[in-house]
């Protein structure tokens, strides 16, 4: 099992309950149950991985992690990454 870093709620404009939860992105299927979140925002965390200089290992490590986003995510949620910018590696 993954160690989460990081775990607090926050309020958003007295509306919204938001946690945030930093960990390994690689474990996300570990941390989390199947088709529990209508959000995931994801920032920086593809900018830290954009370094690994095989472009074959890169794409393979990428598209890892998007299978487990996509794992947690329920049908029809959102993904928003406020990071990629390397083109070819996401397509």
């Amino acid at each position: 099992m993954s160690k989460v870093y990081f775990s607090t709620p926050i309020k958003c404009n007295n509306i919204l309950n938001i946690i945030v939860i930093c960990g390994d992105m690689n474990r996300l299927n570990e941390l989390f149950e199947k088709n529990i979140f209508d959000l995931v925002i994801e920032k920086a965390s593809f900018d830290s991985i954009f370094s690994i200089p095989n472009e074959e290992d890169l794409k393979r490590l990428v598209r890892n992690i998007f299978n487990k986003i996509h794992y947690i995510m329920k049908p029809n949620g959102i993904f928003i990454s406020v990071s990629i910018k390397k083109k070819g590696i996401i397509n």
